[in-house]
Parts: structure tokens; C-alpha cells; sequence
């Protein structure tokens, strides 16, 4: 019985690699046949010699503009098959959804090559740093609009962030105390005072965040991440809109105030940050400047 058994199987195994190799000749035949005759600018696609356009890196790239120099990057473009002559993915900017003025960057051609024998092809755009804010992100949106060869696009844009940055000589990074040096709401410690470990952000090379637990004189609440920049000219800026989960019958959030915290590039002991705590007292009725230290350990 177990003999038979193994006749079986080795029988089945047979017939999955003639399978297999009978679906690779087929495929084989599809590519001769759409490399010739009337499909002869399309030498590689055995189910459509349609061709579709679309944004090499999905829907967003971050450009770093390392101040004083500009910043250089290139926005991709792909298409779905080979052909045997140059094509031409046409490109323009979505000024509705951008936010980036236009003499903050500047852009070589909106008209994409890709080249013979090639998927994919680039345009260059390059942010001016002297146009650009410390540390304020300003996006430059791109469509496809047509495909020389009458082929289809993707309708979804790609997005450029550029932020301009000053280098940083210090890390920044690792464990620090905490101390609350202005209390927010109901003069309450914003984020709790103790032990944080600040990290490298995501948004570009001088972001950081740290996450601790808000309002503890309040209960006990769940930590959230405030993200920061260490912008030009020993800035500390933090973004709008970060939602503590907490507050006067719904959320307050936090964001930057008029005033800003400071840092010394050289030097990662210590750096303040200055918050507004309730922006717009929209739950608990009154905006409040918090202030905070952190002392590396």
C-alpha cells in the first residue's frame, strides 16, 4: 500500500512539471508573437499591448533642502511595457493641491522619455533654498495627463515634499529628563516629567519625537508622540493638530505657538520646546503656552 502510494505521488509531481512547462511554452510563443507583425512597438506584454503609465515611487518623495545649497531630486516614471521606440509620458502640476510657490523650485521638463527598450524614465526637480521656510514642508503635486502611445495612466498624483534644513552637528538623540517649566491647561504638566527617549523622525533628517504619557495629574492616559524639527537658526518647531485623546467632553490637541523653543546645533545636553496646549481653546476653552526642558542623561 505505502509502495503504491509513492508510485502515486511521484506520477502527480510528474504531470505538475509538464504542466508548468507547457504554460512556459506558451508564454514563450505570446512573447514571439507580440514582437512581430502588427504589434511591432511593443515587444513585451502577452496579455495587452496597452500600455500603463504610473509614478515610479507611489504617491509622495521627501526632498531635504540642505540650506544654504538647493536640492536636487528625481520624480520617476514607469510604464508597463517594452517598446522599440521612444515614448513620451506627458506630466503637469496640480496648482490646486500644491502648496510650494513656483519660485520655490524649479522643474526641468514636465514632458517624461522613457526610452527605447526601457520602463522607466525621470524628470528633475530641484527645491530653492532660498525661497524655502526653515523647516516648513512645501509640496509640488504632479498628474500624468497622456502616453504617446495612446496607453492608459494611473489617475493617482505624486506628491514632492520639500523642507529646508540646516545641518545638525549634534545627535540629538537618546534618553532625557523631561521637566515641565511651564505648565498648559489648568496648569498641568503637557507631557509627564521623567525619562524620554527621543528618535529620529521620519519627515526628514533634523526631525525627532518622543512619546510620554499627557496630563498625569489628570489619570492615567496613554502616551502619545510628539514630533519636532530642529529647524534653521536654533529653531525648535513642532507641527499642529497632535490629538491627546484627552480633554473638556472632546480632544484637545497640541501645536506650535508664537513663540518657539531653541537648541544649540553643536551641542545635544539640552534644547527647550514651546507648545500651544488646547489650540484654539476648542475643548477646554482657552489656548495655553506650555513650555518643557529636556536634559540628555
Amino acid at each position: 500500500m505505502q509502495t503504491h502510494q509513492l508510485f502515486k505521488t511521484q506520477d502527480m509531481v510528474t504531470n505538475i512539471k509538464y504542466n508548468i512547462m507547457k504554460k512556459l511554452s506558451l508564454l514563450l510563443l505570446s512573447i514571439i508573437v507580440f514582437s512581430c507583425g502588427e504589434h511591432e512597438d511593443v515587444i513585451y506584454d502577452p496579455n495587452t499591448s496597452v500600455t500603463f503609465a504610473f509614478f515610479e515611487n507611489g504617491s509622495e518623495s521627501l526632498l531635504d533642502v540642505i540650506n544654504p545649497n538647493d536640492g536636487v531630486i528625481e520624480v520617476g516614471v514607469g510604464v508597463s511595457t517594452l517598446s522599440n521606440s521612444n515614448r513620451t509620458v506627458t506630466l503637469s502640476i496640480d496648482e490646486e493641491l500644491s502648496t510650494a510657490s513656483s519660485d520655490q523650485y524649479s522643474v526641468d521638463n514636465l514632458s517624461v522619455t522613457i526610452p527605447s527598450g526601457e520602463y522607466f524614465g525621470a524628470l528633475t526637480l530641484t527645491g530653492i533654498a532660498a525661497n524655502l521656510s526653515p523647516g516648513t514642508p512645501a509640496t509640488v503635486v504632479f498628474k500624468i495627463e497622456s502616453v504617446s502611445d495612446n496607453g492608459q495612466f494611473s489617475a493617482n498624483p505624486h506628491s514632492v515634499k520639500m523642507t529646508k534644513i540646516c545641518p545638525v552637528e549634534a545627535d540629538f538623540t537618546g534618553t532625557y529628563t523631561l521637566t515641565t517649566l511651564v505648565g498648559g491647561i489648568f496648569g498641568s504638566q503637557v507631557f509627564a516629567n521623567g525619562e524620554v527617549t527621543v528618535s529620529q523622525g521620519s519627515s526628514s533628517i533634523t526631525a525627532r519625537q518622543f512619546s510620554a504619557p499627557v496630563y498625569p495629574e489628570f489619570g492615567a492616559f496613554p502616551a502619545v508622540t510628539l514630533s519636532f524639527n530642529l529647524a534653521c537658526d536654533g529653531v525648535v518647531q513642532v507641527p499642529p493638530g497632535l490629538v491627546t485623546g484627552v480633554g473638556c467632553g472632546s480632544s484637545t490637541t497640541i501645536g506650535p505657538s508664537n513663540n518657539t523653543g531653541s537648541y544649540d546645533s553643536s551641542d545635544d545636553s539640552s534644547f527647550t520646546i514651546i507648545v500651544t496646549d488646547d489650540e484654539g481653546g476648542a475643548s477646554c476653552g482657552v489656548a495655553v503656552e506650555a513650555q518643557f526642558l529636556l536634559e540628555k542623561i
